[in-house]
């Protein structure tokens, strides 16, 4: 149906385009959805109606019945808690709306991707690279799309920090730059600009975490990529991303003092990496995260309205709970239980197994790393970009119908 498959694009496309995953929102009687919650929410849906004869499906029955098992014991154990700590069942909905981003990107690996997969590269690059375009241009043209800092500074408000919610796809654009030369998905200039757009947009987020990855990324490719007639392009992306930090750097006040805070002072050693890093911060959640196993909420997880832990927000004067924190698999833990990690392991696992050493493997293995730091498999965009390229990568283009790609 080609009606369903524009509509899947569009939904794609604005999904992704704007730099901030919660500055715009759609009403609704039960409440509010961001943009992304609602592209997240009717991609799988539009996917069923959607048919095309470069569509890709999954044909290993075991990681279906892995990601269907998976899905399955979640909606039981949100029931079981909506039973026994007798909430209301919008809690169990805010609950599961917590891992939407995980829960939509698996069924959409569960059904296949039933539109023009080309086309939906197409589509993703192109909205990542808009938003690329607009997190770098507005500390220079004023864009309403950040109606929480309305009539501020963005750079100011966000202490030197351009952040893009898209950013982590420049772990699978430096591999892109790098390797699959030649695959339909890496051909011509769209896959190169937004590669170096996501680069660039993830180097202004400073996030040591992502920074640190990025520099052992570019290590790996150049060690297993080396060759005198490629040393151009090897040299050419420090040299092109070492301008780019200069250039900020020497330009902002806001962002010189976060790079002086975050990095240099460490680097140097003014500051410990275990104090910026750890201690009054990373210490006091996992005190609060290991509370809550010890008191058995690693069986079938915390209801929503108990947070992972406590803490007191210094400029509000105020107390406050976390309902998550920034490691994926603590989150699936102690939103859901040990049966629903348990089977999020085996699954990645699982498909792992069954991919070649290639886009997927790679990018899989850095967002691994990311998730003991960040929530790269539960709410942020990484998870969507991870398990699309593991699509991606098994699609090829020869197929003439709409047939099982993914077997391997």
């Amino acid at each position: 149906m080609k009606i369903a498959n524009y509509i899947f694009y569009f939904i794609l496309f604005l999904g992704f385009f704007l730099p901030s995953n919660g500055d715009f929102y759609i009403s609704f009687s039960v409440g509010l959805l961001s943009v992304r919650e609602f592209a997240f929410l009717l991609l799988p849906v539009v996917n069923l109606f959607c048919w095309s004869n470069r569509g890709v499906c999954i044909a290993d029955r075991k990681s279906k019945i892995l990601i269907a098992l998976f899905l399955i014991v979640i909606l039981v154990t949100e029931l079981f808690k909506h039973l026994y700590y007798d909430e209301g069942i919008v809690n169990a909905i805010k609950t599961t709306r917590m891992g939407l981003p995980l829960f939509s990107s698996l069924l959409l690996v569960y059904s296949g991707i039933r539109a023009d997969i080309e086309k939906v590269w197409q589509i993703l690059l192109y909205a990542i690279s808009v938003s690329a375009v607009l997190t770098l241009i507005t500390p220079f043209v004023f864009l309403p799309i950040y109606p929480s800092f309305e009539g501020q500074n963005i750079l100011e408000a966000l202490y030197g920090r351009l952040m893009n919610s898209n950013n982590t796809f420049g772990f699978i654009g430096i591999y892109l730059l790098f390797r699959d030369k030649g695959r339909w998905y890496n051909k011509g200039w769209l896959p190169i600009i937004t590669a170096l757009l996501s680069i660039a947009s993830l180097i202004m987020s400073f996030n040591r975490t992502y920074l640190a990855l990025m520099v052992l990324a570019y290590i790996h490719l150049v060690f297993t990529e080396f060759s005198v007639r490629k040393i151009i392009k090897i040299l050419s992306l420090p040299i092109i991303v070492i301008g780019m930090f200069s250039a900020a750097y020497n330009n902002s006040e806001a962002i010189k003092n976060q790079v002086d805070q975050r990095i240099f002072d460490i680097v140097l050693g003014s500051t410990l990496l275990s104090e910026s890093v750890y201690e009054n911060n990373r210490d006091v959640i996992f005190d609060g995260v290991s509370n809550r196993i010890f008191q058995g909420y690693w069986l079938f997880g915390l209801s929503y309205d108990t947070p992972f832990h406590i803490v007191y927000n210094a400029s509000k004067n105020e107390y406050f709970g976390l309902p998550s924190i920034d490691t994926s698999v603590l989150n699936i833990l102690l939103r859901y239980g040990i049966v629903p990690l348990i089977l999020f392991i085996m699954i990645f696992y699982r498909l792992c197994s069954r991919s070649k050493p290639g886009v997927f493997i790679f990018s899989l293995s850095i967002y691994t790393l990311a998730s003991l730091n960040t929530d790269a498999f539960f709410k942020d965009n990484s998870i969507f970009f991870l398990l699309a390229i593991y699509v991606i990568q098994n699609y090829y283009p020869k197929s003439k119908t709409f047939q099982p790609n993914l077997s391997n």
